[in-house]
């Protein structure tokens, strides 16, 4: 018996598949990655599709279809078998003012809003927000689904979040199915102000800048000793 019930949680296992949410905002374009991996071939028929980018256009779900309609901006999707894993993935890049339209984020909550013109405490219009529900929609659509992880890197300063995690400027959400009724996104950027080393550029800069010092150095050096030679002569 206790065989059996080995058996069964590893092909639950197994059938499972988990997602990232990957959005980097930069300035002012908004970056979208949606990664999916699973062990099991895709049985939604999802990897087919070819995916509207706009959540609000009309008919938008009916639009999910392998042929592609002339006028519609689909995602970019790939495809692939690496490592015992099949891979989806599907990119877009929006700008400040139509990401709230993506279809992936708008379609895996029933609110979704982003809001460019938010205030601070001081009543200034200084700040992005980016806001959901509780629910993720996701989870009740896809039974094979275990984890979604949502990643928002951005060079903005951040001026309050709600991400379980944060590293080198990425926010990180963790969702799976205990938590994923009962899990809102929220993250405040302001619009203006960014820091100061995004993706280490101060430490390139330093490191060039040091090689050019080492070089000018060294060639003072060599001139130094050179007229010092000449002197002696």
């Amino acid at each position: 018996m206790k065989k059996v019930l080995l058996i069964i949680v590893a092909i639950f296992v197994l059938s499972g598949c988990s997602a990232n949410y990957n959005l980097e905002i930069y300035n002012e374009e908004y970056k979208e990655n949606i990664a999916i991996k699973s062990l099991a071939a895709d049985t939604t028929g999802m990897s087919d599709w070819n995916i509207p980018i706009n959540a609000n256009q009309s008919n938008a779900d009916i639009l999910l279809t392998t042929a592609k309609v002339t006028g519609v901006d689909y995602y970019t999707k790939k495809s692939a078998f690496t490592d015992n894993y099949y891979r989806y993935t599907y990119n877009h890049d929006f700008t400040m003012k139509t990401y709230y339209k993506s279809y992936f984020a708008a379609k895996s909550y029933d609110f979704f809003a982003v809001f460019y013109d938010d205030t601070d405490e001081s009543g200034k219009k200084d700040l992005i927000t980016i806001t959901t529900s509780f629910e993720n929609l996701v989870f009740t659509k896809y039974a094979d689904l275990d984890n979604l992880t949502i990643n928002i890197k951005t060079n903005h300063r951040v001026y309050s979040h709600n991400a379980d995690s944060v590293k080198d400027y990425t926010y990180t959400w963790n969702i799976d199915r205990d938590n994923y009724n009962d899990k809102s996104i929220q993250i405040r950027l302001y619009k203006d102000k960014y820091v100061l080393n995004y993706n280490n550029v101060l430490g390139k800069k330093l490191y060039i800048f040091l090689i050019v010092l080492g070089i000018l150095l060294l060639a003072m050096l060599i001139v130094f000793l050179r007229m010092r030679k000449a002197n002696k002569i």
